[in-house]
C-alpha cells in the first residue's frame, strides 16, 4: 500500500487527509476555506500559550510639582498600561507611598491625603472609573502604617488601556512612586509619569 504524503499548507481539499493536513503547516487562526485542522490547532496552542506567560514590570512615577495640577478633581495620570491589540487574562497594580526619602509620605505635610482611581475608556475618549482606591491621610515622615503604606489594584480580563489617577488635597513637593505591575499575557505598553528636565 502507497503511503500518502501530505504537502505542507496545501490548499486542496479533495481527500479528508488534506484537511487534516501536515506537520509543517504554518499556525493560523484566520478562519477561511483552505487551512487545515493542523494549521488551526498550531494557531490556538499559540494563543493560549501567549495568554498563559506571567510577567511583571516595576519602576516609579514621579509627581512633579511644577508642572502639574495634582489637586485636581479628576485626577493627574502617574500610569498608562495599555495591553494594545492583546488583551491580558489578568492584571494587578501595586502603588508605594513609603519610598524612604523621596516618596510621597515623605514629601507630603501631616494630615495631607492622596485619593488613587483607575479609569478606563472603551472609545480611547470618555474615562469611566473602574476601581476606586482607599483615601489615605499622610503621616509626613514616611512612618505610615503596613495597611495605610500602599495601594493595590486587580483586574480581570484587560482589553482596554486603564489610567491609574491620583488626588492630593494639597500640591505635593516633587516626589516618586514606586509601582509594581503584573500582568498573564503579553506584555503591555506601561508609560509613567516622569520628572519634568
Amino acid at each position: 500500500m502507497a503511503s500518502r504524503t501530505v504537502e505542507t499548507d496545501s490548499t486542496k481539499t479533495r481527500l479528508s487527509h488534506y484537511g487534516i493536513g501536515a506537520k509543517a503547516d504554518a499556525a493560523t487562526t484566520t478562519v477561511g476555506t483552505t487551512a487545515s485542522i493542523i494549521a488551526y490547532i498550531k494557531g490556538i496552542l499559540n494563543q493560549l500559550a501567549a495568554q498563559s506567560v506571567v510577567g511583571s514590570s516595576v519602576g516609579e512615577a514621579f509627581l512633579d510639582a511644577s508642572e502639574e495640577d495634582w489637586t485636581k478633581e479628576a485626577g493627574t495620570a502617574i500610569l498608562n498600561i495599555d495591553p494594545g491589540a492583546s488583551p491580558l487574562s489578568a492584571m494587578s497594580i501595586w502603588l508605594d507611598w513609603n519610598k524612604t526619602t523621596t516618596g510621597w509620605d515623605t514629601k507630603a505635610t501631616a494630615a495631607q491625603t492622596i485619593d488613587t482611581v483607575c479609569v478606563g475608556s472603551a472609545d480611547g475618549t470618555n474615562f469611566r472609573t473602574l476601581k476606586a482606591g482607599t483615601q489615605v491621610t499622610a503621616s509626613g515622615n514616611g512612618s505610615l502604617t503596613i495597611t495605610e503604606s500602599g495601594q493595590l489594584f486587580e483586574f480581570g480580563p484587560v482589553g482596554e488601556a486603564i489610567e491609574v489617577r491620583i488626588l492630593v488635597s494639597a500640591e505635593p513637593l516633587d516626589c516618586e512612586i514606586p509601582y509594581l505591575i503584573t500582568y498573564v499575557g503579553t506584555a503591555p505598553t506601561i508609560t509613567a509619569s516622569v520628572e519634568t528636565p
